[in-house]
């Protein structure tokens, strides 16, 4: 299940910071505190308005296991969709189903264009886009500043009319 993320989530949050795969592949800062979770938690909540953020939860015991969003643009009605997922976790669906609600919430809301940015290295990632319907855009050389360097990204995108793919399983 997809909710807000909470205060109690912190040391979820700081484990996900400890995970040198999370911590390659997304802006999760590495080997945050409970303290400095407690304060990510804080901040993206209040900003949810321009980038709504969920934990991914056990619906059945509430645990954390991994977080979903995106991160809106009014002017192109369009959202640059993101997640990570902890290891124990990992290859068993969490990733393609959180992206899946997201999306279709985002299309419902008004989104024309979900998109998502994975680097050349995380094949993992890339299966979910693909699972997921992302269409392959290409490789943007150099795209953006992350941590210390500019690495090729591989662009995904899904339209609000494209298939998608978890409503015919």
């Amino acid at each position: 299940m997809l909710r807000s993320f909470r205060i109690q989530d912190a040391k979820a949050v700081s484990a996900a910071c400890a995970d040198p795969e999370i911590v390659r592949f997304t802006f999760m800062p590495a080997g945050i505190s409970e303290a400095d979770a407690g304060e990510w938690i804080t901040s993206r909540n209040a900003s949810w308005g321009t980038a709504p953020r969920f934990a991914i939860a056990d619906a059945r015991n509430d645990r954390v296991l991994g977080q979903v969003g995106m991160a809106w643009s009014d002017r192109y009605l369009s959202a640059e969709a993101y997640y990570w997922v902890l290891a124990s976790e990992r290859g068993r669906g969490v990733a393609s189903t959180a992206l899946a609600l997201v999306a279709d919430w985002a299309f419902d809301g008004g989104v024309e264009r979900l998109f998502l940015l994975t680097h050349l290295e995380n094949e993992a990632s890339q299966r979910v886009a693909s699972r997921c319907g992302f269409t392959r855009e290409g490789v943007l050389r150099g795209f953006e500043p992350f941590k210390g360097s500019r690495p090729d990204l591989v662009s995904w995108s899904l339209l609000r009319d494209d298939a998608r793919p978890w409503r015919t399983r």
